[in-house]
């Protein structure tokens, strides 16, 4: 007798494909970072900047299309969720996503009670003075104008810069590790359910037809 459960669907099984735009957003901010460092090899201070900037709000971009996604994929009853703030998506994930996925009650530390959530909130700083940028108008003498612009204004914990033009390979750097990190600290907070989810750019999910009507899935 034939298995009836398949990893599969058959040919011209009704599908529910669900896309998934963080692995393809990483990709992105990883080539970004790679140029920013290849740039300051060579010296070229502007390009590194330049691609630094790109790759550090790239990786901000991963959480969010990442975090949107597991919301959707769980299936979380309340809709609700859409509308929070990403750091509130980030510091109920655990709760909200797990009952969709099967899994118990969290027992694990909160991410609020970690020191990445604070160095989380930074790179979200950073990324909206980006996203929101507004024109800075200083009144001050002929003589300090290079001397204004070139003053530091680093993030306390992390050392991401506020000003555009401090931006070094480092800080897109320092933004890959929080986004890494925040990524890890959701695969223990799943129970490592959403692992495969890192690189898979699509879901595709299908009714199994067996005793029990199971769903199946296959990345």
């Amino acid at each position: 007798m034939e298995d009836e459960r398949s990893s599969y669907p058959k040919p011209g099984q009704e599908v529910l494909l669900k896309e998934n735009p963080a692995p393809q957003i990483r990709a992105d901010a990883d080539r970004a970072l790679a140029a920013s460092r290849q740039a300051r090899e060579t010296g070229d201070t502007d390009s590194e900047a330049s691609f630094a900037r790109c790759a550090t709000l790239l990786y901000f971009v991963t959480l969010e299309g990442l975090i949107n996604f597991i919301y959707e994929w769980s299936e979380v009853s309340d809709s609700g969720w859409k509308s929070w703030s990403i750091a509130r998506k980030w510091l109920n994930a655990a709760e909200q996503c797990r009952p969709g996925l099967g899994l118990s009650a969290l027992s694990e530390e909160a991410l609020a009670a970690t020191d990445l959530f604070p160095r989380f909130l930074e790179l979200k700083e950073v990324r909206n003075s980006m996203v929101h940028s507004q024109a800075v108008f200083t009144v001050l003498p002929e003589d300090l104008v290079t001397e204004h612009l070139d003053r530091p204004d680093f993030c306390k914990l992390t050392g991401l810069p506020r000003r555009l033009t401090l931006f070094r390979y480092e800080h897109a750097e320092t933004a890959r590790n929080i986004a890494t990190e925040m990524t890890s600290w959701l695969d223990r907070s799943l129970d490592g359910a959403s692992t495969h989810l890192h690189s898979a750019t699509a879901v595709v999910e299908f009714v199994v037809e067996d005793h029990d009507s199971d769903i199946d899935q296959a990345g």
